[in-house]
């Protein structure tokens, strides 16, 4: 109550209007909390400290500067006080993720979409349990009986529908031998780094005791997949992958679109967000690699990297609305969401799919690809 309500007895509505104002703020809070659940794990994702081996590829630039085709990379050019021929490393920084996105992001999509199902699933599968799950139909009704999905069942076709797209996409890379040995190994990498960041191990329980459940479970959604189900089918992703690296050298399994549209599926990122954190890296380490090229300095590198990042976030938009078009029209007609979605996968630039290509030609290597 106002001062003026108070010397009168009368209520003027301020004090209402403001602990609706208050409760209206308390609101936005808590959806900004819950969008920035996603972020810590987006944060860790994207942390070089992360061991997903990025780092040892130079998404083809270190075979690109040796033949001349970025600026930098010819000391003899230097030297002689000559004019280097080549594009600048912000071109090709920008060339470099546009073909990524091209090429990756639908498959990205797709395993997301695929994992982001399966947990949704998992969840409205434990919620009909709670509540006691599907009635029984009587012997008296025509309607065939409904058969209830099991967690194995759901957790066994994610992973099935997973390995069709992985091997689908092996079988797009398998002409760029350099390429498909960088992605099969960053891909395993990243699939053991977010088993061991964002999985569910019994080393998590040990305080549990302490701890209630409404608490723990909260903790588990925030933190990471926050299923042990969902670290089940990664654990068998892991196993899938070898399996079928074993089996074929020349065509591994476990490739990093593919891995990492898992993890942001399971993570609960959305198409859009996933093809923006998916862009950056490939930006990340390109640019990452310049500074160890020698190419450009650190502070050179930062600059390019806040003038190429408005292009990349653009690429990464336009690619995720045209796979949510794909999906869209895929459920239309009653078709293959997966099959529709990857077919929209394209190399945009031939020139340095070449020159990667070339990679193991060079006569002294820093990075693996």
């Amino acid at each position: 109550m106002s001062k003026r309500g108070r010397e009168t007895g009368i209520d003027t509505g301020e004090e209402e209007v403001k602990k609706r104002k208050n409760a209206t703020k308390d609101m936005d809070n808590d959806k900004h909390d819950k969008e920035s659940d996603f972020s810590w794990a987006t944060w860790q994702l994207i942390d070089p400290l992360l061991p997903t081996g990025g780092f040892a590829h130079s998404c083809g630039l270190e075979a690109a500067a040796h033949a001349g085709l970025v600026k930098g990379g010819d000391a003899r050019t230097r030297r002689r006080g000559e004019t280097e021929s080549g594009m600048e490393l912000g071109a090709f920084a920008m060339e470099s993720v546009a073909n990524a996105v091209a090429v990756s992001v639908p498959f990205v999509e797709a395993s997301r979409l695929v994992f982001r199902g399966l947990v949704e699933q998992l969840e409205a599968l434990e919620k009909r349990a709670e509540s006691g799950g599907l009635e029984k139909q009587t012997t008296q009704t025509s309607t065939p009986p409904v058969f209830e999905p099991t967690t194995e069942g759901l957790v066994s076709r994610a992973v099935e529908d997973w390995i069709n797209l992985d091997r689908r996409l092996a079988s797009r890379l398998v002409g760029n031998a350099v390429a498909t040995r960088a992605s099969a190994a960053t891909g395993a990498a990243l699939l053991r780094a977010a088993l061991a960041a964002f999985g569910e191990n019994d080393d998590d329980e040990q305080g549990a005791e302490e701890r209630t459940e409404t608490h723990e479970k909260e903790e588990q959604r925030r933190s990471g997949f926050g299923s042990k189900q969902v670290t089940s089918a990664f654990l068998r992703l892991k196993k899938a992958s070898r399996d079928e690296t074993a089996r074929n050298s020349k065509l591994p399994g476990g490739h990093l679109p593919t891995v990492f549209g898992a993890a942001c599926g399971a993570l609960g990122f959305s198409g859009t967000h996933s093809a923006k954190v998916f862009a950056y890296l490939v930006l990340r380490d390109t640019l990452s690699a310049a500074t160890r090229l020698n190419l450009v300095g650190p502070l050179r590198a930062a600059v390019v990297l806040r003038r190429t990042v408005g292009f990349a976030n653009s690429e990464a938009v336009t690619m995720a609305a045209r796979c949510v078009r794909a999906t869209k029209r895929a459920l239309k007609k009653h078709q293959n969401v997966s099959l529709n979605v990857t077919a929209l996968s394209a190399s945009v630039s031939p020139l340095l799919d070449t020159t990667q290509a070339g990679h193991d030609l060079l006569y002294s290597r820093l990075f693996n690809s």
